[in-house]
């Protein structure tokens, strides 16, 4: 006895699974939705949508005048935008200028003594307008000028007199 319920009840729930998916009876569609049950609205049933804002050609203002200038890009291919380094195999412990558009950072380095100051480049001449302190010494070239070399190289000479040669690694 217990022989044949053991082998009736997987073909009753085989049984129920298929009559409760609608499988084996091709002419309803499953939960009674057909495709032709389902419509779809045309042009006319839709919401109008307004145009976005654009405004006409002749109400758009005129850029300003850019001047190249004030990128800071010196006289060398390249310019100054990138990032600069004493010594480009110790990035690390080297002083570091990054240059972008007219703005200026400098790393003193990444080490315990790591000053950081930024501030903005006007042609050759770079100025620092805030300095953050990392370690005992404050960093006091607070300006310096640089000339972009044929070589590919940029010299430094900060208000202090230090001369400092640096090389652009991106």
């Amino acid at each position: 006895m217990h022989r044949s319920i053991r082998l009736a009840l997987p073909a009753v729930a085989a049984a129920s699974a298929l009559v409760l998916t609608g499988c084996g009876d091709d002419s309803e569609p499953p939960f009674g939705v057909g495709a032709e049950d389902i419509q779809m609205p045309d042009d006319s049933d839709l919401p109008d949508v307004p145009d976005p804002d654009v405004p006409d050609e002749e109400d758009v203002p005129d850029l300003p005048d850019f001047d190249e200038g004030d990128l800071g890009n010196g006289d060398a291919e390249g310019g100054y935008d990138g990032s600069w380094y004493v010594d480009p195999n110790d990035t690390g412990g080297s002083h570091n200028l990054d240059f972008v558009g007219s703005g200026v950072t400098f790393y003193e380095d990444l080490g315990a003594e790591g000053d950081v100051c930024h501030g903005t480049l006007t042609a050759d001449t770079f100025t620092f307008t805030e300095c953050s302190e990392f370690g005992t010494e404050t960093w006091a070239d607070m300006s310096a000028t640089t000339v972009l070399n044929d070589d590919g190289t940029m010299t430094v000479v900060w208000e202090s007199g230090l001369e400092e040669t640096y090389t652009k690694l991106f």
